[in-house]
């Protein structure tokens, strides 16, 4: 039984899950009647910046302070195929175990089992990683209140939108400005410098199509503001409050 065992992790600490992931791992350790010698621990804020956590562990790995590595998942190890075929090469040449609770590896099973496992993992690393990354896009922007794709903006804001903008390119001396518009809409400045360019496209008699050329606002909110140009009656926005 290996008794110098190291915990290696590289963490996003936005992501609650990220909190609870070294004691899951020294829970396992506890069932597997082991004890983490060291914790070797990364913050994967800024890509440019190299791992100590991971150099730290390198160095303990080349003195023979360590003896076994625990690690989530193998992708949280090693960031590229390069990286993980290095550490391998040196587990298997100097004896070291590798477990894995994502990826299911044990590797002080046996040398078969060691090289059926790490086998599937290498087909399986790259889906794994991206598969993680997606998780945690979704995560944030659930944090953020997006669910699916870009949100629009809801219909009822953008009739307001519409009718403001519509009095100011009318007569833009005594109609209200830009600013009091996003204050009172709550959509931001470059929203609706957006949607402005957008129209006074439409107002030439420019396609929808044209129009949307070279804008940065989301196709869903651009839309509603077309449906609504097109069904423009004044009796149609008539019960969009005052400023």
């Amino acid at each position: 039984m290996k008794n110098k065992v190291a915990i290696y992790d590289c963490v996003y600490s936005d992501l609650p899950e990220d909190l609870v992931r070294i004691s899951e791992m020294e829970k396992e350790l506890v069932r597997l009647g082991m004890e983490p010698a060291a914790t070797f621990l990364d913050v994967k804020q800024d890509r440019l910046k190299p791992r100590s956590g991971y150099l730290d562990l390198w160095e303990n790995l080349k003195a023979g302070r360590v003896e076994a590595v625990m690690v989530y998942s193998l992708e949280r190890l090693a960031s590229t195929m390069k990286e993980l075929f290095t550490l391998i090469d040196f587990f298997e040449k100097n004896d070291v175990v590798l477990i894995s609770l994502w990826d299911g590896i044990n590797t002080s099973i046996g040398s078969q089992k060691w090289f059926f496992s790490v086998s599937h993992s290498f087909r399986a690393i790259d889906k794994n990683e991206r598969s993680f990354k997606v998780r945690k896009g979704m995560a944030k922007a659930k944090k953020n209140g997006v669910t699916l794709g870009r949100p629009g903006i809801e219909a009822p804001t953008l009739r307001m939108v519409l009718k403001y903008l519509l009095e100011y390119l009318s007569s833009p001396e005594t109609s209200y400005q830009p600013k009091q518009i996003c204050a009172r809409t709550g959509i931001s400045s470059s929203t609706f410098h957006g949607i402005k360019g957008v129209v006074e496209q439409l107002v030439l008699g420019v396609s929808f199509e044209k129009a949307c050329e070279g804008t940065t606002v989301g196709t869903n909110t651009l839309q509603t503001v077309y449906e609504l140009y097109e069904t423009y009656e004044k009796d149609f926005l008539a019960d969009v409050p005052e400023l």
